[in-house]
């Protein structure tokens, strides 16, 4: 996995990480829907935590599954139209097409290409334990039910 610094890490050691929880979803940048939505969710509640002092307890991470077109450069560009603050909200990509299967696999993302040269998907908030294990799937109309089920789940 790339993030949108250039750097490269394993989604463990982005989730992993005691005592926070992590509310991950995935779009792709070139989306002018639901993930236009999810990008604008994610930057208020990056607000809110900050402005709540709970960024020890919680983080958020966006996954592209469009690695031909979402490189770490254009991930910059994004974090920085959405204001993103790496301490609280990271950006990444994966190369990998069997990689990024298996974890779409694993966190029940449905993607297939349409005839404009995007994509038809599924959304909502992943909500991923302190100890790396994805936790439970809120519905992307909940953001602050997402946020409150992550606080549960982190080690405060």
């Amino acid at each position: 996995m790339t993030l949108h610094d250039g750097v490269h890490v394993s989604l463990r050691s982005l989730v992993a990480k005691q005592p926070k929880s992590t509310l991950i979803t995935f779009v792709y940048t070139r989306c002018t829907t639901i993930c236009v939505a999810l990008g604008y969710e994610f930057k208020r509640l990056q607000e809110q935590i900050a402005d709540s002092g709970l960024s020890q307890s919680v983080q958020l991470l966006s996954i592209s599954f469009d690695p031909e077109h979402d490189t770490p450069q254009v991930l910059a560009q994004y974090a920085g139209r959405m204001r993103a603050d790496p301490a609280i909200w990271r950006i990444a990509t994966i190369e990998d097409e069997s990689e990024l299967e298996q974890l779409l696999d694993t966190f029940g993302i449905v993607v297939i290409r349409d005839e404009l040269g995007g994509f038809q998907h599924n959304a909502a908030f992943h909500v991923v334990a302190p100890d790396g294990q994805l936790s439970e799937i809120v519905d992307l109309a909940k953001p602050n039910q997402a946020l409150q089920r992550a606080l549960a789940r982190s080690e405060r």
